[in-house]
């Protein structure tokens, strides 16, 4: 985390520290609270801010790793990939319903079993862009 280049979007590592017990991180002083807090506050966020919110976290990543797409990535974290094997997305129960078909469709081909259909960084940008200024009534 050290060497990877200042991004506004990425909490910055100050220091590292070891003893018998634990590693310690020092990181830069973020005041916004967490992404997972924000959430469970607000009870959902509305599929124009979820855009948002996952079009920056992209950016994130493709910006620090450029040789690294989403479906590299996500091959080499099993957790990830064993949700992708599964594909045990039950559009049926909550929230599901209240998402919008094209919404419920990106989700499908980020999590496609084949990694040669499965969605890359550059087109989930692109969907996320659609969300957010498209204006294409993707929000039920």
């Amino acid at each position: 985390m050290k060497h990877l280049p200042k991004h506004s979007n990425i909490v910055i590592l100050k220091d590292t520290y070891e003893d018998d017990i634990a590693v310690h991180l020092v990181m830069e002083l973020c005041e916004g609270g967490e992404l997972f807090d924000h959430i469970f506050m607000r009870g959902h966020y509305t599929e124009r801010a979820a855009a948002a919110v996952t079009r920056t976290i992209v950016e994130v990543i493709q910006q620090q790793f450029p040789l690294l797409s989403l479906l590299s990535f996500a091959e080499t974290e099993q957790g990830v990939a064993q949700a992708i094997i599964r594909s045990v997305v039950d559009f049926r129960r909550d929230p599901w319903p209240k998402v919008s078909d094209n919404a419920k469709d990106l989700v499908k081909k980020m999590l496609n079993r084949d990694p040669s259909k499965r969605l890359t960084a550059q087109q989930v940008l692109g969907y996320c862009r659609a969300f957010v200024y498209g204006g294409s009534g993707w929000n039920k």
